[in-house]
């Protein structure tokens, strides 16, 4: 496979200009930054193949730090047997923590290992998972590096749900970028070799990094009169019903980190008992939009027209209307995994070789 040099790894920027990457799912939750946004990259491609003069490649490893499957595997067949001595003498390390070796073979200056969580099995995941991002990134700032592209770290055989973990990803690089470490990057690359990363990184990017105001459909309500008002709801309207169309995962909600439960049942991560507690979750504004039923008590309910596959549409809608409740979990993923799990199944049944999974 040929080598792809840094200045051809495209931006959110630029994917943004091209209209390859559009705003078009659950509202951002951070405000627009053109200058974050030329400095975070999109790919997916054998992440061994990226030229970066003075940058690092994250290798998700296990924690003894001596190679192993899917991308793995794949950086130290890369690298040559130079990696693995000395990697023999870093003594391991502890999930959510990273280390740094050469690159020897590698079109890299540097490869940092990190061990991401088992999904499912460790306590805790999430913040380990973040961890592992985080001090990557300190890990490369300390070595003066300028550019650093992760894979997916344990979306693989780890389990994690793709759609949580770049929820995980998308967030912490957002906030160091933010910090004065921050500043020292020019890059920070999202290298994804499975369709299900990308696509989970193409619906949640616009989330933490929105693309620039003028290109996002906006519609001034305050500036509209009486006699516009019926236009722009139906604008919006259509803007969300689109939205929900193309969506590829489920909506972030308010902790960041739900997973529906007909992709993690579907991939075998987590218990079917987990699964309920993990809910599928739709933010509350969003949900507003549609006119569907406000709560006080809980931070988003599920679209009505999902209930309407499942056949008790009439039900809930009365249930919402009475008591401005929201729609109790396990109908609503009774629902999902009805209409869900055609398409979910098509992301465990990849065949190939699997180069990047941990």
């Amino acid at each position: 496979m040929p080598l792809i040099p840094q200045a051809q790894i495209p931006t959110l920027a630029t994917l943004y200009a091209s209209k390859t990457l559009s705003k078009a799912g659950p509202s951002p939750l951070y405000a627009t930054s053109k200058a974050l946004n030329e400095k975070v990259g999109l790919i997916r491609t054998d992440i061994t193949t990226l030229q970066l003069s003075n940058g690092a490649i994250v290798n998700a490893a296990n924690r003894r730090l001596l190679g192993g499957g899917g991308v793995d595997g794949a950086i130290h067949r890369a690298a040559g047997y130079d990696l693995l001595e000395e990697c023999r003498g870093l003594g391991g390390a502890d999930t959510g923590e990273s280390k740094i070796t050469n690159a020897y073979r590698l079109p890299c200056k540097k490869v940092i290992h990190t061990v991401g969580p088992i999904y499912g099995v460790e306590p805790d995941a999430p913040a380990l998972l973040a961890s592992c991002y985080e001090s990557s990134l300190k890990r490369a700032v300390e070595a003066g590096l300028d550019t650093i592209a992760f894979s997916a770290v344990s979306t693989g055989i780890y389990g994690y749900p793709s759609a949580e973990a770049a929820r995980v990803a998308l967030k912490t690089v957002r906030e160091f970028l933010e910090s004065e470490d921050g500043k020292k990057l020019d890059l920070v690359v999202f290298c994804n070799f499975e369709q299900k990363d990308e696509n989970a990184y193409h619906q949640l990017a616009p989330v933490y990094f929105p693309p620039p105001d003028d290109e996002q459909p906006k519609i001034d309500v305050s500036m509209k009169d009486a006699s516009q008002g019926t236009e722009t709801e139906s604008s919006e309207e259509a803007m969300e019903k689109q939205a929900e169309a193309e969506a590829v995962e489920a909506t972030v909600s308010k902790d960041e980190t739900s997973v529906p439960k007909d992709e993690a049942a579907s991939h075998g991560e987590i218990t079917e008992k987990q699964a309920e507690a993990a809910g599928a979750a739709v933010p509350k504004d969003e949900a507003e939009a549609h006119g569907e039923a406000k709560t006080e008590t809980a931070e988003a309910i599920v679209p009505m027209d999902e209930i309407d596959v499942s056949g008790k549409a009439a039900e809930k809608q009365a249930e919402a209307e009475a008591a401005e409740a929201t729609v109790p979990k396990d109908e609503a993923e009774e629902a999902e995994i009805q209409t869900k799990t055609a398409d979910e199944g098509n992301d465990t049944a990849e065949g190939g070789v699997k180069l990047c999974k941990e």
